[in-house]
């Protein structure tokens, strides 16, 4: 039987990302005001959401909530910025070289981080969502009615309002081309919201097979205002076509 720890806060400060959401409601605040914002929320439980197979990357490793509930803490500036969550978890680090992999053994006792817990808190200090790598092959379609299309779930809810919004697929490879794809947005608010990214294989038979992880986001233009903001950063590995 595998023992669930608990982790009692796996988080990253939100201080920047609530002050410029409070600056932008037009509402000015001073540190210690958002400070005791963040401390004093209480617990929203009529807000809860169930999440299951969600997986949140975070750089060189990921948090997957397998199956539990997501409660927010009041928002802040109109934003949740704090979640705590009760379930089934697990914290996952792969040092990259190693160097690193000795340290990591020698301050934790193994090579590579893999914990299970089943409780934690997370404090959510930027819109975008690291999701790790996104892996394709180059020369297949990704269409949503064969269960394939590219999408991604904010499960917290903190992007903006998504209603009206043009969503755009970037891939810049190292070698400075620059692909987009037009996408669509699937739930535009509240928790879960989901955007998508169907790809032909036309569309990805430009991809190359690049030596290095390209950088892909999503990006979205606002309904009316046209502002931009990006919702999801990670690397895209591409998968050689063998058949070409």
């Amino acid at each position: 039987m595998t023992a669930h720890r608990s982790i009692p806060r796996l988080c990253v400060r939100a201080g920047l990302a609530v002050a410029a959401a409070w600056v932008a409601t037009g509402q000015a605040a001073s540190p210690a005001e958002l400070t005791a914002a963040i401390r004093g929320g209480p617990a929203r439980p009529d807000l809860a959401v169930r999440v299951q197979g969600f997986r949140l990357g975070t750089g060189l490793g990921a948090v997957f909530l397998d199956d539990g509930v997501l409660v927010p803490a009041e928002p802040v500036a109109g934003r949740p910025v704090e979640w705590v969550f009760v379930g089934d978890g697990r914290a996952h680090l792969e040092p990259p070289d190693e160097v690193e992999r000795g340290q990591m053994e020698l301050f934790t006792g193994a090579p590579v981080l893999d914990e299970r817990f089943d409780r934690a808190v997370f404090a959510i200090a930027l819109d975008a969502a690291s999701d790790g790598d996104v892996e394709l092959y180059q020369g297949d379609d990704y269409a949503n009615a064969d269960g394939r299309a590219l999408a991604w779930t904010n499960a917290a809810g903190s992007w903006p309002d998504l209603t009206g919004a043009t969503v755009k697929l970037v891939v810049r490879a190292p070698n400075g081309d620059l692909i987009q794809v037009t996408g669509s947005v699937v739930t535009p608010t509240g928790a879960g919201q989901t955007v998508r990214v169907e790809l032909t294989a036309a569309q990805t038979a430009l991809l190359e097979e690049w030596p290095n992880a390209s950088a892909l986001r999503v990006v979205a233009w606002l309904s009316p205002s046209g502002r931009r903001t990006t919702l999801v950063d990670a690397d895209l590995a591409v998968i050689e076509d063998l058949l070409d």
